[in-house]
């Protein structure tokens, strides 16, 4: 199908909306044009390159899109933000690990899908691990054969630990099995797969694989209350082949630009904005954020969201500081351009899908009498994917 004919126009509805009986906004459709860009960018859709007059804009659902659709997510976030020169760190659910090793059973799930992310690890495209509370569900098998085989097989895996957080599991607790009583049914099981996700997040692993279709229907609270990412195993394939196809979006800091650079995950900031074309990166590898301002006033400057690490800006209205930004993703980020005033905070998002903030701390302007152009902002990231500062 042709874009406009799939998106529309102000005068003409594309195919979303007539299949929807509603009308975008104005807001709406620039969102759809950016979302079908970088569903090409992902490999997602392809242009056919066979119409003469417009090559580009005819196109079609990739392989890759198609598992995505199989997959069953509503969201495409996850999948368009993966680095490709981060290595995926998974953790298998016990459900899983059933899955891979015992194929003869009828309700073996993602059989195929499970192998590959096994193929996955071994050439290290991606690190899989479990958690300690893996091997307390192995236990629970009444299959002893199947048990001791199962038990030989983990002792291969890394192990990532389950104990020192109680906070974390209660909170978790909470989103997943809200009212849990040791009464009810299967009790036991719902703690375990508490703890499963609590040493998952305690350990800033990437994504927790799993069948489990509770686990799943709750994936989209888990990440925007701790970070943590759930995903069937056919949602997984799809991330990780994403990313592997996406250029590395992740600028190296040399000795010659190193006073361009502040890897710490917060910090204070002066450099003169009319140098290095007003970029400044902060943060490091897949917490990278290569910032761009440019001359407004000695009381504004504007920010851009151009860099190839950075996703999307938004002005957090309001907000007197970092600390007052609770939920960086309700903020607006429609557009590439914010003119923050000194002490007014921005928001940055990453292709990682993590988030900055920058607060203007103060700006010279050589063309208002200072003597250089000179920006301070403070910074906080958030290396998680959580959203409250």
């Amino acid at each position: 199908m042709h874009r406009i004919n799939l998106i529309g126009r102000d005068f003409q509805q594309g195919q979303l909306e007539l299949t929807r009986a509603r009308r975008f906004t104005f807001e709406e459709r620039v969102l759809a044009y950016r979302a079908y860009d970088e569903l090409k960018q992902d490999d997602l859709l392809r242009p056919t390159y066979n119409d003469l007059a417009d090559p580009e804009n005819w196109v079609i659902i990739t392989d890759a899109g198609r598992a995505f659709l199989r997959s069953g997510q509503t969201a495409k976030e996850e999948v368009l933000r993966w680095p490709k020169a981060q290595v995926a760190k998974l953790t298998l659910d016990a459900n899983c690990v059933v899955n891979i090793f015992d194929v003869r059973t009828a309700t073996a799930t993602s059989v195929n899908e499970l192998l590959e992310l096994m193929r996955m690890g071994l050439s290290h495209a991606v690190q899989i691990s479990i958690t300690t509370r893996v091997e307390d569900d192995v236990l629970q098998d009444k299959d002893l054969k199947r048990k001791a085989e199962m038990l030989r097989i983990l002792a291969t895996f890394p192990i990532v630990s389950g104990a020192g957080d109680p906070a974390l599991a209660k909170e978790i607790q909470r989103v997943v099995f809200p009212g849990l009583l040791e009464t009810d049914r299967r009790f036991l099981n719902k703690q375990r797969d508490v703890e499963h996700l609590a040493a998952h997040g305690r350990n800033g692993r990437d994504v927790f694989v799993t069948d489990d279709t509770m686990l799943v229907k709750k994936s989209q609270d888990l990440q925007s209350q701790f970070g943590i990412t759930v995903m069937r195993p056919a949602q997984c394939i799809a991330l990780v082949e994403s990313g592997t196809r996406r250029a590395a979006a992740i600028p190296k800091a040399t000795a010659a630009d190193a006073k361009y650079s502040s890897p710490g995950l917060r910090g204070r900031v002066s450099f003169d904005y009319s140098t290095n074309n007003g970029r400044f990166v902060i943060g490091t590898g897949r917490a990278s954020f290569e910032t761009i301002w440019s001359k407004a006033s000695n009381r504004s400057i504007h920010a851009y969201s151009d860099s190839s690490t950075v996703d999307a800006i938004a002005l957090a209205k309001g907000a007197k500081g970092i600390s007052d930004v609770t939920d960086a993703a309700s903020h607006d980020f429609s557009s590439r351009v914010r003119s923050p005033d000194i002490d007014q905070v921005v928001i940055w998002r990453n292709s990682s899908g993590l988030y900055a903030a920058t607060q203007i701390v103060a700006i010279k302007d050589d063309s208002r009498g200072d003597d250089a152009d000179e920006l301070i902002f403070d910074y906080v990231i958030l290396p998680n994917g959580r959203t409250d500062f």
